[in-house]
């Protein structure tokens, strides 16, 4: 342990004792001491084969930023106060969807797969050719990849409304509607649900499967999905308002039924989030834009439910306690316990969604929301800009680059 002059000799610590020391640290440290030297980076490797837990690292906001160069993004963490580097492989275009450290990308052809961005590894998801809604697909006179997709609830039309084309472009964000994991890419019961576009119906797949199964006899127009670790299932929201659970980790066909119908929300924006115990909670947000390149609006005040799903009944709460919410704009909801979040504050609401909205006002401009940076407090009523408080700066990002999202950093 010691070199001839009485230096300590780090490198020849014991695995056993190493393996303890990486367990008691921070995720991003873990990743650093990988780095040290060749022995701890085997070290490292036999921490992510044997899966060890560590600490739980605290949510960071993913995000643009030109600083970073064109497959750089910045990584800020409220724990800690820093912002740090994800270098992002040269075809990940399109992040729709993060979970358990893992983020859902697209590639340029709108094909998608799980990728961990602070260790590189990947996991490969079925084509975007296998969904049954895409039929076929072809060169435009450009050379740029268009499907052909069917839309069967258009049927009655003729199969000119039923049959439509999409360009890979359009097919990178519109294909991909909502996303739920219901484990990180690496974990044998890793399980992908996508909610698209249109017409909002759903598709699941395990990393390495060749194909998507169709999920379309439980219904279309979904709008938001969520994994709840306790119980196994996942929960789908329609717009409608009524939410089922899903059983996918079976060997026989998926089971699905409906559990409640909420009513009276349809105007609003909603999302579904699990508890850390286990309660399924919808929350809802007025959707409502009022004013030309509106960064945020205090208007649109947001409200929470707890789902009683025995009595099939929602019971609004004046808050969520000491507990935070994270809300993106394809991803999951989070809610987490605020002792895992230092920096932020209880009882709030924090978003990292971005959109532009295509439809004009009375003096028929172009509406632009952003709502990054900012968080609504359930107690006072309140949405707050916190721009000021922590190191972002967001330029005016362009449709083609990835929008911010909420990721806690997993180094399995």
């Amino acid at each position: 342990m010691e070199t001839a002059g009485g230096a300590r000799n780090w490198s020849e610590l014991p695995e056993d004792v190493l393996l303890t020391t990486m367990s008691a640290m921070e995720v991003f440290d873990v990743v650093r001491a990988s780095a040290v030297c060749s022995s701890w980076s085997s070290t490292y490797a036999t921490f992510r084969r044997l899966r060890l837990p560590s600490p739980k690292q605290s949510p960071c906001l993913l995000y643009p930023h030109d600083a970073c160069g064109p497959d750089g993004m910045a990584l800020y963490s409220p724990s800690a106060d820093a912002t740090f580097r994800i270098r992002l492989p040269h075809d990940a275009v399109v992040l729709a969807g993060s979970a358990y450290g893992w983020l859902f990308v697209t590639d340029q052809a709108a094909n998608p797969y799980l990728l961990n961005p602070l260790t590189g590894a990947r996991a490969v998801l079925p084509p975007v050719t296998s969904f049954q809604c895409v039929v076929g697909s072809s060169l435009d006179d450009d050379g740029n990849i268009v499907y052909r997709t069917e839309d069967p609830s258009l049927a009655s039309y003729g199969d000119d409304v039923r049959f439509y084309s999409v360009t890979a472009r359009v097919a990178r964000s519109w294909m991909y509607r909502h996303v739920a994991l219901s484990a990180g890419g690496a974990a044998p019961s890793c399980i992908v649900l996508v909610v698209h576009e249109e017409p909002m119906d759903l598709h699941f797949a395990r990393p390495g499967d060749e194909r998507w199964s169709s999920l379309s006899s439980v219904g279309t127009g979904f709008i938001s999905a969520v994994y709840n670790d306790k119980d196994g299932l996942f929960y789908v929201l329609q717009c409608c308002g009524t939410v089922h659970a899903l059983d996918l980790h079976g060997q026989t066909s998926p089971t699905a039924r409906a559990l409640i119908r909420t009513r009276g929300l349809v105007a609003h924006r909603r999302s579904l989030a699990v508890t850390p115990c286990g309660d399924v909670l919808l929350v809802a947000r007025t959707s409502c834009l009022l004013e030309r390149l509106d960064i945020y609006d205090s208007r649109n005040a947001f409200s929470v439910y707890k789902l009683d799903l025995s009595a099939k009944k929602k019971v609004k709460l004046e808050g969520i306690g000491d507990h935070v919410l994270l809300l993106g704009n394809k991803s999951s909801a989070v809610c987490a316990p605020i002792v895992d979040c230092p920096r932020l504050r209880p009882n709030c609401a924090y978003l990292a969604d971005f959109s532009r909205a295509s439809i004009p006002n009375r003096e028929r401009e172009v509406i632009k929301k952003r709502d990054v940076a900012i968080y609504w407090d359930f107690e006072s009523g309140v949405m707050h800009n916190i721009c000021n408080m922590w190191p972002l700066h967001l330029p005016d990002i362009p449709d083609t680059a990835p929008a911010p999202i909420w990721l806690t950093p997993s180094p399995l």
